[in-house]
């Protein structure tokens, strides 16, 4: 896996800002990354987003859209403003995972794993659910729904044990 190793305070603090990673995201112990406003960090092919950081404000999105299995995770859990999943192969949680305002499944399976993924107060999930887009979680991670009061909230869990279930 090629990646780019982020060794640095990495700030996107603009009005509307989009970055194609070609090789991945690494935020390796000690370093930070800050993205606020409309910023999309977006992931193409065979390319990951690893946190080994605890000092990371991500309020803007970051988008899933390869073709082969990517990876969402590291040693350290992961606040996301936006978390988009937009890979017919699916993306896999490696550490637990918090989205403040929309979780979107254009394409493909988010994968929890054995880790847990919390969907904050106020938050949602889009996208058009079924055995091909949804939250896998037949592992031992949980799916956290934070609740405001009285509404509908969508849960679009399945597992994929044997026959792949929504």
């Amino acid at each position: 896996m090629k990646t780019n190793t982020i060794i640095f305070t990495l700030l996107f603090s603009v009005l509307s800002l989009t970055v194609f990673s070609q090789k991945g995201v690494i935020i390796n112990s000690g370093a930070s990354m800050e993205m606020n406003g409309d910023v999309y960090l977006i992931l193409g092919d065979d390319h990951h987003f690893i946190n080994h950081s605890t000092d990371n404000n991500l309020n803007g999105a970051v988008i899933f859209s390869g073709n082969a299995l990517q990876e969402f995770g590291g040693t350290e859990a992961n606040h996301v403003s936006v978390l988009e999943i937009n890979n017919a192969s699916g993306v896999v949680l490696s550490s637990n995972a918090t989205v403040n305002n929309e979780l979107a499944l254009s394409s493909g399976i988010l994968d929890i794993a054995d880790f847990d993924l919390t969907i904050s107060e106020n938050s949602v999930i889009s996208g058009t659910f079924s055995d091909t887009e949804m939250i896998n979680a037949d592992g031992a991670g949980f799916l956290i729904r934070e609740i405001a009061g009285n509404g509908v909230y969508v849960f679009p869990l399945g597992d994929m044990t044997g026959t792949t279930n929504y």
